[in-house]
């Protein structure tokens, strides 16, 4: 048997800076990493992923801090507005904000309360347009049926009247409100069936409320056998028949 070589060849050594591998011949994580990074290539795209996610989250706060600026610049457009001219230059400046509605609805109040009736018709349509989905937009609508009749277009108004009375999915405020109007409607105008049934209506509405009050004196001005006639009460969660306007002439 012969004897092994008595100098064996060294391993060999790895050259300084290379990293050392492992029996498998992977490097350690650690060191895999570090030469990953060494690259250059490598670098550049790393700092450019890191550049892009901050210049995306100052753009989004930058956006955020406009936004704040540009919204508090309006309030106080808004707010320094003292006449008409000045409310309507605002409400023109900036549609679509619900600011510009609440000036539109200003502007019809204001005309609706100096007699300008057919000025605060067009105000309370802008005012409904820029208030869509709200309560303010019921009532816009409201005011615009108020203001048709006061305008000598009472059969608009009226029709008007009763799609927001006939409509369940309405406020019952405006719902009572609007049936009190075509009761005083149907009264002066002599139909006292349509005024009677237009009053049991806001009391179905409104139980004791200011509008119910408001319709029990005017069934105390109706003939007796209209007057005495029994309000139709149904469940509170029952839909409220449709009702119908007879207009003198028709």
């Amino acid at each position: 048997m012969s004897n092994p070589p008595s100098n064996p060849t060294p391993a060999s050594k790895p050259k300084s800076g290379a990293p050392a591998e492992n029996e498998s011949g992977d490097l350690p994580f650690d060191l895999t990493l570090r030469a990953f990074w060494d690259k250059k290539e490598n670098r550049n795209t790393i700092y450019g992923g890191i550049i892009a996610v901050l210049v995306a989250i100052l753009g989004w706060n930058g956006y955020q801090a406009f936004a704040a600026s540009r919204e508090a610049r309006i309030q106080a457009a808004f707010a320094a507005a003292a006449s008409p001219p000045q409310f309507r230059d605002f409400a023109r400046d900036h549609p679509g904000h619900p600011l510009a509605g609440a000036a539109w609805l200003r502007l019809a109040d204001g005309a609706y309360m100096t007699g300008a009736y057919l000025d605060a018709l067009g105000d309370y349509e802008q005012a409904a347009a820029a208030l869509p989905n709200s309560p303010f937009a019921a009532r816009c609508r409201l005011g615009q049926a108020v203001c048709l009749v006061l305008a000598g277009r009472t059969p608009e108004g009226v029709a008007a009247f009763k799609r927001l009375a006939d409509d369940t999915t309405e406020l019952t405020a405006i719902r009572a409100e609007a049936a009190f109007h075509l009761a005083s409607i149907s009264f002066d105008a002599g139909d006292t069936e349509a005024a009677s049934r237009f009053s049991d209506l806001v009391m179905q509405l409104d139980g004791n409320g200011t509008w119910a009050e408001r319709a029990m004196l005017l069934r105390m001005r109706l003939p007796m056998s209209v007057a005495a006639a029994p309000a139709p009460i149904g469940p509170k969660d029952q839909a409220t028949p449709a009702v119908s306007l007879k207009l003198p002439g028709s």
